[in-house]
């Protein structure tokens, strides 16, 4: 398994490197198991929908990097979605998996220097899910002071999370972290 994971790493970047775009370091990658859920195979309507749930936090968590005021409805602005584009990849079969990267801006300058680098978001992203997981109390307070983001990122959380009917159990991790996050129906 472990020989898989390093090779599908391997094929990601190279991947990356014939699609001309730049990504910033770090991935997160979503297992999904159990369930109706087969190794390599998912019910679409499911994937796509953690899938854009997935996507939606890490627009959310560039927004609260940014300290824009929270959206209420809409999509993230073209300027935003152009500075921060995830883009997803296939990961190793086993449950169904998939990784998103983070492209890099094209132009560095779209994020001076007083504002959080992009290599941030990932970093961050996996820090207000892990929060969220373990203890929305403090620790998703202590990673978003904001109430109205920590409301948003905590709701967006729980709709992650499986409901036991058609996914038992979605994991979460950065490439390269030991534990990841692990959320089981219950």
């Amino acid at each position: 398994h472990d020989l898989r994971e390093f090779l599908q790493i391997i094929w990601n970047e190279q991947a990356q490197k014939e699609a001309g775009v730049s990504f910033v370091p770090g991935q997160v990658v979503v297992s999904v198991k159990g369930g109706d859920v087969v190794a390599g195979g998912a019910p679409l309507d499911v994937i796509l929908d953690k899938v854009q749930i997935v996507q939606s936090l890490f627009y959310r968590t560039a927004e609260f990097l940014k300290d824009l005021p929270l959206r209420k409805h809409g999509p993230p602005s073209k300027e935003l979605q152009a500075q921060c584009r995830p883009w997803l990849f296939q990961s190793v079969p086993g449950s169904y998996q998939f990784s998103v990267s983070i492209q890099k801006p094209a132009q560095e300058e779209m994020f001076p220097s007083e504002e959080p680098a992009p290599e941030f978001l990932t970093e961050t992203f996996l820090s207000i899910l892990r929060a969220a997981g373990e203890d929305p109390g403090d620790a998703l307070k202590a990673v978003v002071p904001k109430e109205d983001y920590r409301a948003t990122f905590l709701k967006m959380a729980r709709n992650l999370a499986p409901t036991g009917k058609v996914v038992d159990q979605i994991e979460i991790n950065g490439s390269g972290d030991s534990k990841p996050i692990d959320r089981k129906s219950v």
